[in-house]
C-alpha cells in the first residue's frame, strides 16, 4: 500500500495475463523463443503505462502513510 510501483506492477501483470497464450515454437530453441516470446509481451504491457498511472499511483500510496506513520493496523487488500 505504500509503494507505488506495486500498483504499476499489477497493471503490467494484468496486461501480460489477458495477452499471453502458448506460442507455437519448435526445436531446436524452444526455451529461448518462449523467453523472447515473453519478452514481446512485456514490452506491451510496459508501453500501457502512462504519467498518469505513475501519478495515481503515487496519489494513492499517501493515502496511508499518516495510518502508517501512527503505527495503525491497515486492511490488505482493499
Amino acid at each position: 500500500m505504500l509503494n507505488p510501483i506495486e500498483n504499476i506492477w499489477s497493471k503490467i501483470k494484468t496486461y501480460a495475463k489477458t495477452h499471453l497464450c502458448v506460442p507455437v515454437v519448435g526445436p531446436p530453441g524452444v526455451v529461448e523463443q518462449r523467453l523472447v516470446y515473453l519478452e514481446e509481451i512485456i514490452d506491451a504491457a510496459k508501453e500501457t503505462v502512462v504519467g498518469g498511472d505513475c501519478a495515481r499511483a503515487a496519489q494513492h500510496s499517501t493515502v496511508h502513510h499518516a495510518a502508517a506513520l501512527a503505527m495503525q493496523d491497515m486492511q490488505v487488500g482493499r
